[in-house]
């Protein structure tokens, strides 16, 4: 290589340099996590530490005083299922969905929680019942069934009209999914979601919270709701057990208008837990408005991914025959 083509090859590694630095930093934005606000790994530990492994399946609550210790319910352990799959836990996982397959395969889908993967449940919510399906190793089996008489106030609970939103959303009709999302989302008063619920008891349910993250990113993030969702997520980045890595369920604002989340208020439990971490942390909302799951910006990403590729190949064809290119530009002149 001459000495007169020195100065091009300098310009062209600059240029590859460059590229390769905003490449790297655009695509670590675009592929950020705005809505990581909790610590992912403690969550995942505390659900896998809910494993009972005589029975295959995950134990509901934490606490040994809480009523709910000694059950296992079956529909906390399909959002548990998919939860541990986001966490990693792609074995423990594909051991609890066998157990659900193949002992209780029947009660699986029961009009609510199924939702989140992408099956309908009905227009019309349903008044819903605990069954007890036996006992093993101490350890009561709850399926969680709707019964035939239809909810008539399931527009009164935020939890309820989320649900509902993303089954219109799975059915195609993005209309009502907007409205319904419209109404659960008046229930936010700032701390939480005041509907019928809460104004029988005057706690907070977390596991809305997570509801109202999952129902905003199906339906494309629409801006008005922006600064809820920010206000969600603030809220949320609060709800973790600092002891056992779980979600607390339930929280209270105290007369100074501070958010509490105690054990004293609330236990953690493996269905919160899940909830909020297919909330935050999996691809399940995008895959419901058929977008592509793994980058939640893919043309902009691939534009970028082009760019870099033609622009890289440019500058190898100069520093590899700087003569054809100085000829090139001398052309143009």
């Amino acid at each position: 290589m001459s000495d007169s083509s020195m100065p091009l090859v300098k310009v062209g590694m600059g240029l590859l340099l460059l590229i390769a630095l905003g490449a790297t930093l655009f695509s670590s934005f675009i592929l950020s996590n705005p809505y990581d606000v909790l610590g992912l790994r403690k969550v995942c530990a505390f659900l896998k530490g809910q494993y009972i492994p005589d029975v295959g399946l995950l134990r509901a609550s934490f606490k040994p005083s809480n009523g709910d210790y000694g059950k296992v319910y079956l529909s906390d352990n399909l959002l548990g299922y998919m939860a541990l799959r986001v966490c990693g836990f792609n074995k423990l996982a594909e051991s609890i969905h066998k157990t659900l397959l193949t002992g209780y395969g029947n009660y699986l889908y029961t009009g609510r929680w199924e939702v989140l993967s992408g099956v309908k449940i009905g227009d019309n919510p349903r008044v819903r019942f605990d069954k007890v399906l036996g006992r093993r190793d101490n350890v009561t089996i709850v399926a969680e069934l709707q019964g035939n008489k239809v909810l008539s106030d399931w527009k009164e609970y935020a939890d309820w009209l989320f649900l509902e939103s993303l089954n219109s959303l799975i059915e195609g009709n993005i209309p009502r999914a907007r409205e319904l999302f419209r109404e659960g989302m008046a229930f936010f008063d700032g701390h939480g979601f005041a509907d019928k619920a809460y104004n029988k008891t005057r706690v907070y349910d977390t596991y809305k919270l997570g509801l109202a993250v999952f129902t905003y990113r199906a339906l494309s993030e629409p801006p008005k709701y922006e600064r809820k969702i920010k206000d969600i997520l603030h809220i949320l980045s609060e709800a973790q057990d600092p002891e056992s890595g779980g979600i607390f369920t339930n929280y209270k604002v105290d007369g100074g208008g501070k958010l509490v989340f105690s054990r004293d208020v609330s236990d953690v439990n493996v269905e919160t837990s899940s909830v909020i971490v297919l909330a935050l942390y999996s691809d399940l909302p995008e895959s419901l408005t058929q977008t592509m799951c793994t980058n939640r910006f893919p043309l902009t990403y691939y534009l970028l991914i082009l760019f870099a590729l033609t622009m890289a190949a440019l500058i190898v064809s100069i520093l590899l025959k700087p003569t054809l290119f100085k000829k090139a530009i001398s052309s143009l002149g």
